[in-house]
């Protein structure tokens, strides 16, 4: 595991993504995304926690609930500061965090 970000071996998970995919699982954090792959449509169920914050990387007035894999979702709480990016890859979670500092 990678515990710090300063030496990366990328045969290896990064340590503070892996703690913030597991405490939003820990707190019941959730998307309409969950469980869909890329390229699928986006579900018309309820939209679930995350999703209140995940906006198109750029564009706060466009809420982000797509499944390409080529776009971009950013993580806002305050509608001006993206927090950190959203994961658009179906092998993980749709509402993991990654990057961010």
């Amino acid at each position: 595991m990678n515990l710090d970000r300063t030496t990366i071996d990328p045969a290896k998970y990064d340590l503070k993504s892996t703690l913030w995919h597991e405490v939003n699982e820990v707190l019941g954090f959730g998307s309409t995304l969950s469980n869909l792959n890329n390229g699928d449509p986006t579900s018309t169920g309820p939209i679930g926690s995350l999703d209140l914050f995940r906006y198109t990387t750029g564009n706060l007035s466009t809420r982000s609930f797509t499944t390409s894999a080529g776009a971009g979702a950013s993580f806002y709480t305050n509608g001006t500061t993206a927090l950190t990016g959203s994961s658009q890859d179906q092998t993980g979670d749709f509402h993991d965090f990654v990057g961010g500092t």
